[in-house]
């Protein structure tokens, strides 16, 4: 059973849950809905007109959803910072140009488990479930691969390639792994996966084998790229909500990935998703402050990822603000 109380931490007296403008995707009358009644009951969400569901159901299809629709504006906004270094762009191709799909598909096969109907067929499972509820036209090979943090990510481009961690495996029951894989999934959709593998070439150094001026150019485009690598998982984090289609399970994955979720945890301690989301609102707050904001983008700077707490926070903004229940019933591009 998990852990609802976090609703109480995000709105309550102080900060009422907002309603929703919400039309029906049958007869198109408009409902105003209570957020934090949705989130807890999607399944019960009716029209008052025609006596609908108002939300797609968990394995309804987003049918030709665009990855523009789940977008995070700080993905569009910092590719285009990168993409305005000068020389940026000329070099990105040159990188890609070198990028080699099939040496990365050997590796896999070398070094990991591919999973398909006589390995490991309850991982496919539910990879083929994510794809038809994203309605993602990728059909990536599957591997999971002796890691020991939690961790998973997608690469190639017409070979795609989905890779979850043991540790992942280990901490993460079905419904997380299903955030967890659509997440992977909407960086495969927002095209998100070159853009990362010349990051990759530029963290491991690999530019010192380029001619000429594209060393000089590594250092900020290095910067740029981490930076925008971080807000490119603002996306995918919205992608794996719209897979699992529940925002609990969402910041409960989330929290495992902060905490691990291994013996020496469990057997000590009972996690509580509502303390972890009050950590993170309180954090949030303090962001108001010049310095703090400071000193958080100086110990990110270096990090391919966000901090988890500002990804609960966009998260849980994403649905109270934003178009996550405009999507669920059936409004998106």
């Amino acid at each position: 059973m998990m852990d609802t109380a976090w609703i109480a931490k995000v709105w309550n007296e102080e900060h009422p849950a907002p309603r929703r403008e919400i039309e029906c995707r049958h007869c198109h009358a408009i409902n105003r809905v209570p957020v934090d009644k949705a989130v807890l009951y999607p399944h019960k969400a009716i029209c008052a007109q025609c006596k609908k569901l108002l939300f797609l159901a968990n394995d309804e299809p987003l049918t030709g959803i665009s990855s523009r629709s789940f977008e995070n504006p700080l993905d569009s906004e910092t590719l285009g910072t990168v993409r305005a270094i000068p020389g940026a762009s000329a070099l990105m191709k040159l990188v890609h140009k070198r990028l080699n799909e099939s040496k990365l598909l050997f590796h896999m096969k070398a070094n990991a488990i591919e999973c398909n109907d006589e390995q490991f067929p309850e991982l496919v499972a539910i990879v083929k479930t994510i794809l038809k509820r994203l309605d993602c036209q990728f059909v990536p090979q599957v591997y999971f691969s002796s890691m020991p943090f939690v961790n998973a990510f997608t690469s190639g481009g017409e070979e795609a390639v989905i890779c979850f961690s043991t540790a992942l495996l280990n901490q993460l029951d079905d419904r997380e792994l299903e955030f967890v894989t659509g997440h992977e999934f909407g960086h495969l959709m927002a095209e998100h996966v070159i853009s990362r593998l010349i990051l990759q070439v530029v963290l491991n150094g690999s530019f010192v084998a380029l001619p000429g001026i594209a060393r000089y150019l590594s250092m900020p485009l290095k910067l740029a790229l981490l930076k925008w690598a971080r807000c490119s998982e603002l996306t995918a984090d919205r992608a794996g909500l719209l897979a699992c289609r529940d925002v609990t399970v969402a910041l409960n994955c989330m929290m495992k990935m902060a905490s691990g979720y291994e013996r020496g945890v469990t057997e000590r301690t009972q996690l509580s998703l509502a303390a972890f989301v009050a950590q993170a609102i309180s954090l949030g707050r303090q962001e108001g402050d010049h310095f703090d904001s400071m000193m958080s983008s100086l110990f990110a700077g270096q990090q391919s990822h966000p901090f988890i707490a500002w990804r609960v926070m966009e998260l849980i903004d994403w649905v109270e603000n934003g178009n996550y229940f405009d999507i669920l019933a059936g409004k998106y591009v």
